[in-house]
């Protein structure tokens, strides 16, 4: 007798990623099954259907277009490791200057703006922080110095250091919540680019987001196979109830241990240059698929390094804008940096060789 084909659902629901990946690969009707699986269990609305509707959650993959948005956080967690958390907030990671249209798109389906509490007792909200409107506008202190030195050379190809202007990551984080309602989104805003906010995650297991077309895991075989995180700068606040939260999530938080394996090639956690898409990452498509060009998210790189200081685990690149490209990059590879930028290549990092760029080939495996 032939079963449903969601009787597959069973064991599948225990099989983890790279192992689903492998089966796929031993024949057609395995390959069917899992393609076929991967339909139902990663499935948007799966994730997404407390804080829109069916239709909403199209008009949102339409925005996160337009916009360059990525959902991220414990969300893209969740989907990939088909895994629900009861008291988790939709973390989306857009640009500043593409967060109008999904934050007023939020107000119109009935969201509402809440004013972050301040950070430190005795301390009001500023005034300007209280309306959307305004919130959306307001420049926090050290924000003008960094308009100032994005628009220098405004007209030219430029490759920026987060690190050296004081800026890394995040700028605004403005709350949404529906009246009488529990789930709240949390828009949060870069400078640059999203993905910069990803790597700069406190570990490695929350390195994954999904796009308008696709959810990718850029470390998913010690996130799913090994349920192994690699913490990336600990002493930074907040850090440790993360490692915490995640230790009770099933994670092992790896840190002094690292160096043992950072030159092994076989780990995941090897030094070097990746790209979004690489052969070690694990891209899942989004269905139902829309009718929109493809997402340019594999031009991004980035370089698992040791800080020069701490010599734990860092991610480093440079932040590529111009003006004949809609998004800013992240760009690991100093020899193509050299070649656009028009000057001779910078002296290597420790481990880096520009030919391991070119040896990245994009794949569905990992």
């Amino acid at each position: 007798m032939l079963l449903p084909s969601t009787a597959d659902d069973t064991i599948f629901d225990n099989i983890g990623p790279g192992d689903l990946i492998r089966y796929s690969r031993t024949c057609r009707e395995a390959r069917e099954a899992v393609a076929a699986y991967s339909r139902r269990a990663f499935h948007l609305e799966g994730v997404l259907s407390c804080y829109f509707t069916p239709t909403q959650i199209l008009k949102f993959r339409e925005l996160q277009f337009e916009t360059g948005a990525l959902i991220s956080g414990s969300t893209a967690l969740q989907l990939l490791d088909r895994t629900k958390y009861e008291t988790s907030d939709l973390d989306v990671y857009v640009a500043q200057r593409g967060c109008k249209p999904i934050a007023f798109w939020l107000q119109s389906i009935g969201y509402k703006y809440v004013p972050r509490l301040p950070r430190f007792p005795y301390t009001q909200i500023v005034p300007e922080l209280q309306t959307l409107d305004t919130a959306l506008d307001y420049m926090r202190p050290h924000m003008p110095q960094i308009l100032a030195i994005d628009r220098e050379r405004d007209d030219e190809h430029q490759f920026l250091d987060p690190r050296d202007n004081g800026y890394s990551g995040g700028l605004n984080i403005y709350d949404f919540k529906k009246p009488n309602d529990e789930v709240k989104i949390q828009l949060i805003t870069t400078w640059q680019a999203p993905l910069e906010c990803v790597l700069n995650f406190h570990s490695t297991c929350v390195m994954n987001f999904i796009t308008y077309d696709k959810a990718i895991s850029l470390y998913p075989q010690a996130t799913f196979d090994q349920r192994r995180a690699l913490a990336c700068h600990p002493n930074w606040q907040g850090r440790r109830e993360a490692y915490a939260k995640y230790r009770s999530r099933g994670w092992k938080i790896i840190k002094n241990a690292w160096r043992l394996e950072a030159e092994d090639p076989e780990s995941p956690f090897a030094l070097g240059i990746r790209r979004v898409g690489d052969s070690k990452c694990w891209t899942v498509p989004i269905c139902p698929k829309l009718e929109f060009p493809e997402s340019t998210m594999e031009a991004n790189t980035w370089y698992l390094e040791r800080h020069w200081d701490t010599r734990g685990p860092e991610m480093a690149f440079s932040v590529f804008k111009s003006p004949i490209l809609a998004s800013r990059y992240l760009v690991a590879n100093f020899e193509i940096e050299g070649v656009i930028s028009g000057r001779p290549p910078e002296t290597s990092t420790e481990g880096y060789s520009p030919t391991n760029f070119e040896l990245l080939d994009p794949s569905d495996d990992y």
